[in-house]
């Protein structure tokens, strides 16, 4: 059974440790969004964030290396792993929906938090947003139109720790224009998905999120 869900995966592969999230999931192998995929057959040290804080640690061998991500089969997991991960997929699975010209829409493993981030684009002369909400996989930006699925933005979030602002990749994998948001297709703006960031910034994306339940 395949689903495709949101899960943040921390991966190693050749000693750099990358914090990223998946597109997709089985009890046997996931697919994990990455601009630069390892190649296949290179085996990595691999965490999925399960809900509730529970974490999978696992090795997996890349057996497809895509255009923007890769799927990596899990070595060595025993039955008990195994079962989480088929009770989760069971839980998870998404329900018949209409296609939207937003996008499709993903099992979401981790629930959103209402927040307020102020959200900076460096790339783009520091052009600012305010974030409108978060999840441990990515958040939504209510901003125009200047943005299409599969653009990867450069992003600063500046989180209320008092640290510097945290650095991320994010892929944008929604959009819901003027239009689709005047007929009630959600709110005009932005869902990205995190596919780049470090140790760091998954420590205070989830402190942030504890903090707000």
């Amino acid at each position: 059974m395949t689903v495709a869900i949101v899960l943040p995966v921390r991966f190693i592969f050749r000693d750099l440790a990358v914090q990223s999230t998946s597109t997709a999931l089985t009890a046997d192998e996931v697919c994990v969004r990455c601009p630069v995929p390892p190649p296949a057959g290179a085996v990595l040290a691999l965490r999925l964030y399960l809900p509730l804080g529970d974490r999978l640690e696992t090795a997996a061998e890349v057996v497809a290396s895509l255009e923007g991500s890769f799927r990596a089969r899990f070595q060595g997991l025993d039955e008990a792993a195994r079962g989480r991960l088929r009770d989760l997929l069971a839980h998870l699975q998404p329900a018949e929906a209409a296609p939207s010209p937003a996008g499709p829409t993903d099992a979401r493993a981790h629930p959103r938090r209402a927040v307020r981030l102020r959200v900076r684009f460096p790339s783009m002369r520091n052009v600012q947003r305010h974030a409108a909400d978060l999840s441990a996989g990515g958040l939504f930006l209510p901003a125009r139109g200047v943005h299409a699925p599969g653009d990867v933005l450069r992003l600063t979030l500046e989180l209320p720790d008092a640290g510097a602002p945290a650095a991320v990749e994010a892929l944008v994998v929604r959009c819901v224009t003027a239009e689709a948001a005047a007929r009630g297709l959600g709110k005009q703006g932005i869902a990205v998905q995190f596919i780049g960031a470090d140790d760091s910034f998954r420590e205070r994306i989830d402190a942030l999120l504890a903090a707000v339940e």
